[in-house]
């Protein structure tokens, strides 16, 4: 989804009252977190020459890819994101992990075909993968705080980003904790448009389980 719409539908900030509109919320967030860190930096390293270098029409194929590839690990920040706000207020967090799982399914479907080709076939089916393997990790342990959730995949999204690693290597923490800032005001966010433990029953009652 291109930024500027990405910003358009944030900034409306409607209210999240049901499992369908939690789940849009969800696809929207990973999206703008994954383009924003992704793009700003690009930009900001890039300094007075930002413009010609994002004129570049092979600079811009790899931006995009680089975006697909921190929205896989956003994706995943936001869903343990989601677990851990929810978790405390559902009585089977088995429920809530089902319904992470649905619901991640149907967003992995969507994305699936505006995904770069150069990324391949099995790059959707190992986004499943690993919220599969997230999920199972979510059900062995207590949720973390969310200042802290970004910090386990930020390496991934640092690696992908665009930019030779010498020039980039003094950058991950500040990259680290970009991630961290968009995940807490993420949560926030949700927290002023929904009332949690009733969203947190509403998302556990269509869950299949």
């Amino acid at each position: 989804m291109p930024l500027p719409r990405l910003l358009k539908d944030l900034f409306k900030r409607p209210r999240v009252d049901g499992p369908e509109e939690l789940e849009a919320f969800w696809q929207a967030r990973a999206a703008f977190i994954a383009q924003k860190c992704v793009i700003e930096y690009c930009r900001a390293r890039a300094g007075l020459n930002w413009q010609r270098l994002f004129s570049e029409p092979l600079f811009q194929r790899a931006v995009h890819e680089a975006s697909w590839r921190a929205w896989r690990v956003t994706l995943l920040d936001v869903a343990e994101m989601l677990d851990a706000t929810f978790r405390p207020h559902v009585p089977v967090p088995d429920a809530m992990h089902d319904w992470l799982r649905e619901a991640g399914g149907r967003i992995i479907a969507r994305q699936r075909r505006e995904m770069p080709d150069t990324l391949g076939p099995a790059f959707a089916e190992a986004t499943h993968a690993r919220v599969e393997a997230l999920l199972e990790t979510l059900r062995a342990r207590p949720p973390l705080p969310v200042k802290d959730i970004a910090r386990q995949r930020a390496r991934e999204v640092f690696d992908a980003i665009p930019i030779h690693p010498d020039l980039k290597a003094p950058d991950e923490d500040y990259v680290t904790n970009t991630l961290r800032v968009f995940l807490v005001r993420a949560c926030d966010d949700l927290k002023t448009r929904a009332e949690v433990p009733f969203l947190a029953r509403r998302v556990v009652g269509v869950s299949k389980r």
